[in-house]
């Protein structure tokens, strides 16, 4: 009887689910089938409360120097404050290293973690991933009215402008290799099935005192605040932006024949200086030689 009661409140979700994804499709900034922007290319019409913000140390320097580069050269609009979160000894940025991104960007604002916060998190989350933990310091901002969280181990293709002028009270990328299915729901404001915290774009709601204390009693794991965001929006609203904004290396990028809608290339995994003559690294060393980096 037990079976047959969760089988039919599954099925009841899922014509749920499909209703809410048809009912909001009238309110989209990414088109479902074309995965384009609805705004004119390189205007950004965001609130002057809009801010982006990155995890960084010292480690991944090196990838977050072209990353900014690649975001200035197709993003020469962005004029935002960029809020980098970093810790004393759990990512560690050092001075000069700040110094550095300032000279590059005047809009940085460097801001120190409290690592007593994280300890139990810290405890429950991979060594290499507890970074990943501080992306929950966006929430907190409450002076604010959208924050977009961008991983510093990416490179930018394109323009990023629909990111900022989304009418959405959190949206990211769905998770996994399912590219298919990435793009089917695309656009789509629905209940979450699991998101990609390496890009988000986080509205007001979202960023308030309350929200990232809630956050906090949920336990961390594998993938670190990817665990822990999918789990305090379980069975909330999101909004699915395109995978063109957060395109894995790894699955999805085939060298040989570049996509030209990729606008987010994300180097999740294996970074470049890894691996450097791996095919779909090319890119990433194309860019950096062009910046004058190498």
């Amino acid at each position: 009887m037990r079976k047959i009661i969760r089988l039919i409140w599954l099925l009841v979700k899922r014509v749920a689910n499909g209703f809410v994804c048809a009912w909001d499709k009238t309110d989209i900034f990414f088109d479902p089938v074309n995965h384009e922007s609805t705004l004119t290319s390189g205007i950004i019409h965001a609130s002057e409360n809009t801010a982006c913000a990155t995890v960084l140390n010292d480690k991944f320097f090196p990838y977050f120097l072209v990353f900014l580069k690649s975001v200035r050269l197709h993003n020469p609009w962005l004029s935002l404050p960029w809020l980098v979160f970093y810790s004393k000894n759990l990512s560690p940025l050092s001075q000069f290293n700040q110094n550095e991104l300032s000279n590059l960007y005047d809009k940085f604002q460097f801001l120190e973690i409290n690592e007593e916060k994280y300890r139990a998190l810290a405890g429950q989350t991979p060594e290499h991933m507890i970074p990943a933990l501080f992306s929950l310091e966006c929430f907190r901002h409450t002076e604010f009215d959208r924050i977009v969280f961008l991983d510093s181990d990416m490179l930018c293709l394109g323009d990023i402008s629909s990111l900022f002028t989304l009418r959405a009270d959190f949206a990211a990328c769905m998770p996994g290799r399912d590219l298919a299915r990435k793009r089917r729901l695309a656009g789509y404001r629905t209940l979450s099935r699991g998101v990609n915290t390496g890009v988000m774009s986080i509205g007001r709601k979202y960023l308030n005192e309350s929200v990232y204390a809630e956050l906090f009693k949920h336990p961390s794991g594998a993938v670190a605040d990817q665990d822990i965001i999918n789990r305090f929006f379980r069975f909330k609203r999101v909004r699915y932006i395109s995978p063109d904004f957060n395109c894995h290396a790894e699955f999805f990028w085939n060298d040989q024949q570049r996509d030209p809608d990729v606008r987010l290339l994300h180097y999740a995994g294996v970074k470049p200086l890894q691996a450097p003559d791996l095919p779909k690294m090319k890119i990433w060393f194309e860019h950096r030689q062009r910046f004058g980096l190498a």
